[in-house]
């Protein structure tokens, strides 16, 4: 069996599950498969939107019974995490929507928004439409990142695709964070 053929066979379900661990890369690859025709784009946003979804609504509730808990109780005692609880209280709505696209803040903030007591079904609403909107950014990404490539080189095989994709992707982000970083000095 190619490479391709086992993509195309296990593709949806792999996404699935690498977002619960990994969701920006397993979301660009979603992309990147979708452009090569392996499974189709909403496909790839449905599956990676279910699984990001799943383990922040995990995170969440483990946070809301943190007292049973050890390591995320742990985890609340942070710094970072005793700023995100008093800034919950504020403004959850604006946390909720915007946590999934700072990157390093997607383990810890579901269980304090837990911990601090935001409601469960806001947490759900919103989490859906910000999850659905971080899924369409990456998986788009990575779609159009593999347009360019194939533009730019031809016609490749899956690997040298997504080699130079990831590197592309790698290079843009880094530019951005560059001019992210200049701009706030």
């Amino acid at each position: 069996m190619t490479m391709e053929a086992l993509i195309a066979a296990w593709g949806l379900p792999a996404l699935t599950l690498g977002s619960l661990f990994e969701g920006d890369a397993v979301a660009f690859i979603g992309g990147l498969m979708a452009h090569r025709g392996l499974i189709s784009a909403v496909g790839a946003w449905a599956a990676v939107t279910v699984g990001a979804m799943g383990v922040d609504n995990v995170l969440f509730h483990l946070g809301r019974h943190s007292g049973r808990v050890p390591l995320v109780a742990r985890l609340l005692r942070n710094p970072v995490a005793v700023r995100v609880t008093a800034a919950a209280a504020a403004h959850p709505v604006k946390i909720i929507l915007g946590f999934r696209f700072v990157w390093g803040t997607r383990t810890f903030t579901p269980p304090v928004l837990g911990a601090a007591g935001v409601n469960g079904l806001l947490f759900l609403a919103l989490d859906a439409v910000s999850v659905s909107l971080w899924a369409a950014l990456y998986v788009g990404l990575g779609f159009g990142l593999g347009l360019t490539v194939e533009r730019l080189w031809g016609a490749l095989s899956w690997g040298q695709h997504v080699a130079l994709s990831v590197g592309a992707g790698v290079l843009l982000a880094g530019g951005l964070y560059a001019l992210w970083r200049r701009r706030a000095r």
